[in-house]
């Protein structure tokens, strides 16, 4: 199962993470606002 949360990075951009426990992993991206 993933976790996704969520922090600005900065002004206009969102830093999105991906934690999949099971495997140990986490993702993350940041997206313009």
């Amino acid at each position: 199962m993933l976790f996704s949360f969520t922090e600005e990075e900065k002004p206009g951009f969102v830093h999105h993470i991906y934690e999949c426990r099971r495997c140990r992993s986490t993702q993350s991206f940041v997206t313009p606002v």
